[in-house]
């Protein structure tokens, strides 16, 4: 049984927040470094689960199959007499 340890995760932050906030960092700071880490930790937790066996922050998949090629393109054929 898999178990999702999202909500672990938001119960840490929201709890690192209010011991920063307790020890003294003040909330603009704060905001700033959450608005800089937003973006990378949206990216890494919307790619898991794209692919099979990715690591979930792959950017592109790999390299396109060989069968799954675009077939050549010929001129059509001239009848000769």
């Amino acid at each position: 049984m898999r178990v999702d340890r999202r909500w672990l995760w938001i119960a840490g932050a929201v709890a690192a927040g209010i011991i920063l906030i307790a020890a003294g960092v003040s909330l603009s700071t704060l905001l700033i470094v959450v608005a800089l880490l937003a973006c990378p930790v949206s990216m890494a937790l919307g790619r898991r689960g794209m692919s099979p066996g990715d690591a979930g922050l792959a950017c592109h998949p790999g390299p396109p199959k060989a069968d799954s090629a675009p077939a050549a393109t010929s001129a059509a054929p001239v009848a000769r007499k």
